[in-house]
């Protein structure tokens, strides 16, 4: 239930700009207690205000308050905007509860609340813990409503593929990705260059390593110690001390899992010197 503190009289503006001190201090409960103060009040309330307190929920990654809000707002007869509801579908993302969340996602079309990136991202971050196919439904859905999917969108969807073992549509989507003007980011590619060990593909994620350097994108010592295991899987020692000698000049150092992979692949290969090599360095 919305909770009530005794914070005297005031006017909406001066509620207002209390409650949005107390949304970005991440103190939810306050920001609930003066708007309950408002409308039990009969103090006139906007749209903004009601944000205001929805965000301090967000922050405090506060769903069921959030739906309380929306509870609220249709009580006393105030429309939902795209702003309440990207706060409130975030909310639900922030709090594993991706079914609200895409509820709520589908609630907006119906109420012909405007949708925007920011709307399809909240969504699809809220299916990324492998709820593939209903990140690849808001993809088509946003290609539908002539938004462009940048980083976060793709990224996620990527993400949730991964995690749920559909190495296919992984690799589609960083095809797609690559062939964008959308910018991908080392979580990504590590993402993929994984998924190119688990389908055997050592060729394309040296590809994808190659691709990636003339992009500019950042690689970190994940990315290389995936694509040494890739090699490693593959026995293409010669690939992986390719990548092994490289990391001093991206100024990066091996980790303990490449270096052992670099050894084994070695071994495997019958490059003893190079193994012992390793083994001593």
């Amino acid at each position: 239930m919305l909770c009530c503190f005794d914070v005297g009289p005031c006017d909406v503006r001066a509620c207002g700009r209390t409650i949005s001190s107390f949304s970005k201090s991440r103190q939810w409960q306050r920001a609930l207690g003066h708007l309950a103060v408002m409308v039990h009040g009969q103090v006139e309330t906007d749209i903004s205000t009601f944000n205001a307190a929805v965000s301090a929920c967000e922050k405090g990654c506060k769903w069921a308050e959030t739906f309380q809000f929306l509870s609220l707002l249709a009580q006393i007869q105030v429309e939902s905007d795209t702003i309440t509801c990207n706060t409130a579908i975030t909310a639900c993302e922030r709090g594993g509860e991706w079914e609200k969340a895409l509820q709520l996602h589908s609630s907006m079309s119906q109420s012909k609340v405007e949708t925007n990136l920011i709307t399809f991202n909240a969504a699809v971050c809220a299916c990324k813990s492998g709820k593939w196919k209903k990140a690849l439904q808001l993809s088509a859905a946003m290609a539908k409503s002539r938004l462009e999917s940048d980083t976060v969108t793709l990224g996620t969807t990527i993400n949730a593929c991964e995690k749920a073992g559909e190495w296919q549509q992984t690799m589609r989507l960083f095809g797609v990705l690559m062939q964008s003007s959308v910018q991908a980011n080392t979580i990504t590619l590590n993402t993929a260059i994984s998924t190119c060990r688990v389908c055997g593909e050592w060729e394309q994620a040296f590809q994808l390593l190659n691709a990636l350097a003339r992009r500019q994108v950042v690689t970190n010592t994940t990315t290389f110690g995936a694509a040494i295991c890739v090699c490693e899987k593959f026995c293409e020692w010669e690939k992986s001390l390719k990548l092994h000698r490289s990391l001093p000049q991206s100024m990066m150092k091996p980790t303990t899992i490449s270096l052992n992979a670099l050894i084994s692949i070695c071994r495997k290969g019958g490059q003893w010197e190079e193994a012992l090599q390793h083994y001593n360095g």
